[in-house]
């Protein structure tokens, strides 16, 4: 069995306050919700960062952009800078960005992302990049990012 958790701000995450702030003051640009399975039998399960961009198809490609952006941000800063988490303690992270309401079919046409840049991102952050509206929890384990 497993037990899912998912934080969203102005929460307190592990003592860290609603919005990122670095020792300087700055802020981090953050993501809208994280969400990951805690297993019980000791086994790896996934995370996944989302962050949903609502916007016209005009200003999709902007808006995916700057959602990818706050993906890569929150993760480095949760796993690299404030070591919430161990980098190993998942079998499988994922950067979800959503842009809701361009369904049902394939809403991402107007930009692909490229390999290269999945495996740049991939490099930086440990996680696998998606772009996907729906994502279908089968298992403690396995997450679907397919039409279902």
């Amino acid at each position: 069995s497993y037990r899912l958790f998912s934080f969203t701000y102005p929460d307190t995450l592990f003592g860290i306050l609603s919005s990122f702030k670095r020792p300087d003051g700055s802020m981090v640009s953050q993501c809208e919700c994280i969400v990951y399975a805690e297993r019980n039998d000791n086994r790896k399960g996934w995370m996944f960062f989302l962050e949903l961009k609502y916007c016209e198809a005009k200003n999709r490609y902007t808006r995916m952009q700057e959602g990818v952006a706050q993906l890569i941000s929150t993760c480095n800063y949760i796993f690299r800078e404030k070591k919430v988490f161990k980098a190993d303690l998942f079998n499988k992270k994922y950067l979800v960005i959503s842009i809701p309401g361009v369904e049902p079919f394939n809403p991402f046409d107007a930009f692909e992302f490229d390999q290269d840049f999945i495996l740049k991102v991939k490099k930086e952050t440990g996680a696998l990049l998606k772009a996907a509206n729906k994502v279908l929890i089968k298992t403690p384990a396995v997450l679907d990012f397919n039409d279902y």
